[in-house]
């Protein structure tokens, strides 16, 4: 699904992704590109390729990226989206 939640209000955009999910469980590869998805909707992804300016900065686990960053000497703040473009733009230096 590509932006699949593009122009959806939150509300909406979180139902999307949790059909996404249950299809996800049920034993179809569901592969979803969303952009700056909120906190409650990235928490629902099982893996994750981050990019930044195109280039691949994180690929695994979406549970594991905020100590992936912290390892690497790039922090995510407490309670920031790990994929919010503060945290891409610090994690992209160390590449």
């Amino acid at each position: 699904v590509d932006e699949g939640t593009s122009g959806l209000d939150a509300s909406h955009a979180l139902r999307v992704v949790r059909s996404l999910k249950r299809l996800a469980r049920s034993g179809t590869t569901v592969v979803v590109t969303v952009h700056q998805p909120r906190a409650n909707i990235f928490r629902l992804f099982d893996g994750i390729l981050l990019l930044h300016k195109g280039k691949p900065v994180y690929c695994g686990g979406a549970a594991t990226v905020i100590q992936y960053f912290g390892r690497l000497g790039c922090a995510c703040p407490q309670y920031e989206n790990p994929v919010s473009e503060p945290c891409a733009r610090q994690a992209s230096c160390t590449f």
